[in-house]
């Protein structure tokens, strides 16, 4: 009875990394290409051509039509269909059983995954072109927010190395 109290926790923690183990080799796939983009800034410069993105106001509308989703080592679409309108300066708040693709659908608004099929624009763009152009300016808050083990500075400037924070742009990002 002590062993068992004591291998749930270890067993749980199996699952969680089985769960979330192919959602962690994409984050580090997503860093590995923002590192590679980062030391070729040519690549920016090519890219000229892009229209330059709305300027940043109280909100961005969003229009998700006919979405399609399927994950690269998926058998079938996590989404399908999916077509929305959220007005800028609106709340929305996903909800629904585990499994129904609100963290898909939320990943898509935020450009971390591009849509198979259909569109998804954030103030008439891609998110892409929104989250390369102004980063930081789409987000959303997860069911289960986490912390990263150390200050609440590293916490909000999440990614930056502890000597490029800016303890005035933390607490003016705290106060907001």
């Amino acid at each position: 009875t002590r062993m068992m109290a004591a291998l749930l926790p270890l067993q749980n923690a199996v699952a969680e990394i089985r769960i979330h183990g192919p959602q962690a080799a994409r984050a580090h796939e997503l860093i590995e290409k923002a590192r590679e983009q980062e030391s070729r800034p040519s690549d920016r410069e090519k890219n000229s051509e892009m229209p330059s993105p709305p300027p940043l106001g109280p909100g961005l509308s969003v229009s998700v039509k006919n979405a399609e989703f399927t994950f690269p080592d998926g058998d079938a679409p996590v989404l399908r269909g999916i077509s929305l309108e959220i007005t800028a300066g609106q709340f929305v708040a996903f909800v629904g059983p585990s499994g129904a693709g609100k963290s898909t659908l939320a990943d898509l608004l935020l450009g971390i995954h591009s849509p198979l099929g259909g569109s998804v624009q954030v103030g008439g763009y891609s998110p892409q072109t929104i989250r390369e152009s102004r980063p930081g300016s789409i987000a959303y808050v997860p069911q289960q927010p986490g912390m990263v083990s150390g200050s609440i500075a590293q916490n909000v400037a999440l990614g930056l190395e502890d000597s490029d924070i800016d303890g005035s742009q933390v607490e003016r990002a705290l106060s907001q």
